[in-house]
């Protein structure tokens, strides 16, 4: 397979998951603001493009320094641990159904 198609492959299944998360959020967002009656979107969509930076920093960071692509792929897993982690320390309200 030649190696331009395949990164285009790769970029389209990239684009589509990345939509599909920013559309679930939002949805989210919406009913959470209905359930709490304060605006929370900005503050999603700003930690959206945060995260979306520090993904492209982190990567060219990779790049620079010339890890290995191993390395980079536990940092990565390790990130998204303490993440997951703190995150289900905080209590998030269930929606009403």
């Amino acid at each position: 397979m030649p190696i331009p198609f395949a990164l285009a492959m790769v970029l389209l299944c990239f684009s589509a998951t990345g939509g599909s998360l920013d559309l679930a959020m939002n949805a989210y967002g919406v009913a959470f603001e209905a359930h709490r009656a304060r605006s929370t979107m900005s503050i999603l969509s700003g930690f959206w493009s945060v995260g979306f930076g520090a993904a492209a920093g982190i990567g060219w960071l990779s790049l620079e320094l010339e890890t290995g692509i191993m390395w980079h792929c536990w940092a990565f897993a390790a990130a998204m641990l303490v993440l997951a982690l703190f995150t289900s320390l905080r209590e998030v309200p269930a929606l009403p159904t």
